[in-house]
């Protein structure tokens, strides 16, 4: 077992322990192995977990990782489903159905700055994609690549929705067009003006 033990300058330290009665007749053997060392990196080990977990259970932002070679998603977030409208438990079950979710016109072109990234560095890619209800909406994706033992194993990063800004963006495209025509407009009015004074 494990325990946790008060040494005698009142430190506290942590010890595997084994024991067993009898070893030889009216001999007991207690072996103490010092591992607090181990038992402290696990604690810390623990506690970085869990406050990614706290973090990425609730940020409203895709977080994925995938692997280089496959291109198939090992993690993602909580966040996926709600942006996507899938399951992450789909993904699991078939980690390369992300690809399917990319509108068709947009499909090749992200997939393919996802191909490159492991040697252009950063992606940075703004699609369509379509939710099981049909609708499309809009994300921008960022990843980078990580090594692993020296060589590039890992391609992280994050996805979001951005379809209001994109809706935000169509409007001011259209009221500029509006204010462009009604200069126009205007422009002509003058000029008749001009031509019948």
């Amino acid at each position: 077992g494990r325990a946790q033990l008060i040494a005698g300058d009142g430190s506290s330290l942590f010890v595997d322990f084994t024991s067993a009665t009898n070893y030889l007749p009216g001999r007991h053997v207690l072996i103490l192995c010092d591992v607090t060392e181990r038992a402290r990196a696990e604690s810390s080990l623990r506690k970085s977990e869990e406050r990614f977990q706290l973090m990425a259970n609730n940020i409203q932002e895709i977080f994925w990782m995938m692997d280089v070679g496959t291109q198939e998603v090992t993690y993602v977030n909580p966040a996926y489903a709600a942006i996507t409208g899938r399951t992450v438990e789909s993904l699991h079950e078939n980690p390369s159905a992300y690809r399917e979710l990319i509108h068709p016109e947009d499909r090749i072109r992200v997939l393919s700055k996802l191909q490159d990234l492991s040697r252009s560095g950063t992606l940075d890619e703004e699609f369509r994609f379509i939710r099981p209800d049909g609708e499309i909406r809009w994300g921008w994706a960022k990843g980078v690549p990580v090594l692993g033992d020296g060589e590039i194993r890992w391609l992280v990063g994050t996805a979001q929705d951005i379809t209001s800004r994109k809706q935000a963006e169509r409007k001011i495209i259209e009221q500029l067009d509006v204010v462009e025509a009604a200069r126009a407009e205007a422009e002509a009015l003058r000029r008749s003006t001009l031509a019948l004074s």
